[in-house]
Formats: C-alpha cells, structure tokens, sequence
C-alpha cells in the first residue's frame, strides 16, 4: 500500500496480484480515498425511514479506455458519507506493466480475479455498490450477475 501516483495525498494504492499471462506478470490496482478524520456530519432530515446511518461502500470501475482518476468524483462521494474504492483492471491505468498490451484480455469474466479481491479487501460484511461506465459498467453486471449477493448494487 502506498500514496497513490495519480490522484496523490489522501489516497492509498493496493497492488492486487493475479499471477501472469503470456505477456508476463498482471496486477490490478485498488485505490481507496482515506476516511476523513471526523464522520461527515448527516442531517436528520435526509435519512430516510429504515436508511442506515453508515452508507454502502463504493467501487468504481473504469470503462475501455481510461482507469480510475475523477478524483472530484471521489471527493464527492466522500464527503456524502461513503467509503470510495476505484479498480484500475488488469492492462489499465496504473495495472499497466512495461511490455504489455494495453487493455488486452480474451474473456471479461477474467476480471472476476480483481474484483473478486477487492471485495475482500473491502470486506465481505460491506458489499459495496458497484459505480461503472462503459464497459465497466458491462463488467460489472456480469460480475453481479454470476456472483449474487456480492454486492449492493451496481449503476
């Protein structure tokens, strides 16, 4: 775990590694916004009857051809009381190792390996909702489609 490249202090990078291919070794990034040191303050009157105080993780995943780096988004969704997560998949953004292909895969269910490992990191008692675009918003109802129950909801 270290500060992340790209969006800087305030964010943590997590290698996730996923063995190799034929180009080499892959790895995925997991990147998390820091908590803020006091809770973000929540008016009565937004809560809605039966809403929990604590609000759903969030993982954002990427589309074909960027990777995670709206860090205005994040931001935001921070300060709403939500623990951010960003996924740079495998061939991505900061995932991308020297001699690979960008963006390269054979299959999308391959990515069930990191994001499988993110839910973990993220932990198995906070299914987060899942917030994609593109084809990470494909990806992420596939993943939510064979694997029930793993997360909260994916927009």
């Amino acid at each position: 775990m270290s500060t992340d490249p790209f969006l800087g202090e305030g964010y943590t990078a997590h290698r996730i590694d996923l063995g190799a291919d034929d180009e080499g070794p892959l790895i995925a990034v997991l990147v998390h916004r820091d908590p803020p040191l006091q809770a973000p303050t929540v008016d009565a009157e937004e809560l809605r009857e039966g809403e929990a105080l604590a609000k759903p993780p969030i993982l954002m995943m990427h589309g074909w051809s960027d990777y995670v780096f709206d860090r205005e988004l994040m931001e935001h969704l921070g300060r709403s009381g939500h623990d951010v997560w960003g996924l740079d998949l495998r061939k991505y953004g900061r995932s991308l190792l020297p001699e690979q292909t960008a963006t390269a895969i054979d299959h999308l269910n391959r990515y069930d390996d990191e994001i499988g490992a993110s839910l973990r990191i993220i932990g198995a008692e906070r299914p987060p909702i899942l917030l994609a675009h593109s084809t990470g918003g494909l990806i992420a109802a596939l993943w939510a489609q064979r694997n029930p129950g793993t997360v909260r909801g994916s927009r």
